[in-house]
């Protein structure tokens, strides 16, 4: 009898912990997806909210300023003492 009531119970805890650990992976899947879908609408707000000020897009704020500068043909202070001393 005794062998019984433990296996009963090695099940039961079995099922206890599979039921624990399917809740827990659900809850995260859907607080992810919850955090996704918030944080992707605010990053379109602020987006929306940057084009309408006139202010720059992230990619324009994303670029380094040797890049910019060489966009616009400028050369940085380093490459024209360079220039010279050569």
């Amino acid at each position: 009898m005794e062998l019984w009531l433990l296996l009963l119970y090695a099940v039961a805890s079995f099922l206890a912990l599979r039921s624990l650990v399917s809740l827990m992976t659900h809850h995260k899947r859907v607080y992810a997806g919850q955090y996704l879908a918030e944080e992707l609408a605010r990053r379109k707000r602020e987006k929306a909210g940057r084009q309408a000020d006139g202010n720059p897009s992230e990619e324009e704020l994303a670029r380094t300023p040797a890049a910019a500068q060489s966009e616009h043909g400028l050369q940085s202070p380093d490459a024209s003492q360079t220039a010279r001393a050569a």
